[in-house]
């Protein structure tokens, strides 16, 4: 029970919330397998971040999208949902270039549709989904799919919150990282198609991922656009 509205050049507006979920959700796999393979990549990016979106969320103690607070069954289809993509996605990606129906691709679509939705609505969102928002209002018309934002997102989501720890978790980085980069989605500016990354325009986008969404804020600490600025730059001094 979500829908997106953005403008005619693809920057985020709002979302809308009807007062309830699809009766029936219909996937053909056999149209999805011949399908672009960036349609795919992208569902993947999207669904990849449920788990750690919904981390965030869980550890500050907030509701969900319904108002209500998550359960212990959708940590644990957050964290499937995360595991069928490392262990499936860059097999189903191949199926996908090569037109074929396989159980890899079959479960890679469930992760991306019903895990991933179930996931976001029931867990929560966070920093992920507000960088692509913000990013989306600062860069017109913005280079990249939905998914393939809310997966460079999830770098400035972990980069906030290593910071704000005072600990760079190098397994979990590796792990992520590695995944999202077997599958051709963003990990870095350049990947982002951000050429321009000086402290100037990093502040712009600092800003306006705080100020594009409530979920900038969904995290067991508090948020600030100087944070999500010094996460940028971290993010840049990687790359160098």
């Amino acid at each position: 029970a979500n829908a997106v509205v953005y403008t005619e050049d693809g920057a985020f507006v709002r979302t809308v919330r009807p007062k309830e979920n699809p009766s029936v959700v219909l996937v053909d796999s056999g149209i999805i397998a011949n399908a672009p393979a960036r349609l795919l990549v992208a569902g993947m990016g999207d669904a990849f971040v449920t788990y750690y979106e919904a981390r965030a969320s869980e550890r500050a103690k907030l509701t969900n999208l319904s108002g209500g607070h998550p359960t212990e069954t959708v940590g644990a289809v957050a964290l499937l949902c995360r595991d069928i993509l490392l262990k499936y996605g860059a097999k189903a990606l191949s199926d996908v270039k090569d037109k074929r129906v396989t159980p890899e691709l079959e479960s890679v679509i469930e992760a991306n549709i019903l895990m991933s939705g179930l996931g976001f609505e029931s867990g929560g969102l966070s920093i992920s989904h507000a960088t692509y928002n913000g990013l989306t209002q600062s860069v017109k018309p913005f280079p990249l799919m939905h998914g393939e934002g809310v997966a460079f997102g999830l770098m400035v989501q972990l980069a906030v919150e290593y910071l704000e720890e005072g600990v760079w978790n190098d397994e979990e980085w590796e792990l992520i990282t590695g995944f999202l980069g077997s599958v051709g989605l963003p990990t870095t500016f350049a990947d982002a198609k951000l050429p321009d990354s000086s402290d100037e325009t990093l502040k712009t986008f600092a800003e306006n991922i705080y100020t594009s969404s409530g979920n900038s804020k969904r995290q067991p600490f508090t948020v600030t656009p100087e944070k999500i600025f010094r996460a940028l730059q971290k993010l840049r001094d990687i790359e160098a």
